[in-house]
């Protein structure tokens, strides 16, 4: 948990709130106590979800068409179909 006293205002959040969810102010004070190596951190780690994000992207893609592929070689083909007249 975590807490704050900013102009006689005191903030109190818990490390899994999301930014979103958090005061203006509150987001301002967080973001002006940043270091440029915590920016630069934040910039890495930025990268590395965005890489890993598009890796399991792809792996999805692939796994779909792997999917749709054995969906298809298992269907029946056209000449093994039985017909009936009623």
């Amino acid at each position: 948990k975590f807490s704050c006293l900013r102009k006689q205002t005191y903030y109190e959040f818990e490390p899994e709130d999301r930014l979103s969810t958090l005061p203006d102010e509150l987001i301002r004070l967080i973001l002006s106590e940043l270091t440029h190596a915590d920016l630069k951190s934040i910039s890495e780690a930025s990268r590395k979800l965005s890489h890993l994000a598009a890796e399991a992207k792809e792996r999805k893609r692939q796994e779909e068409l792997a999917l749709i592929r054995n969906i298809k070689s298992s269907a029946p083909s056209p000449s093994s179909r039985v017909y009936c007249d009623l």
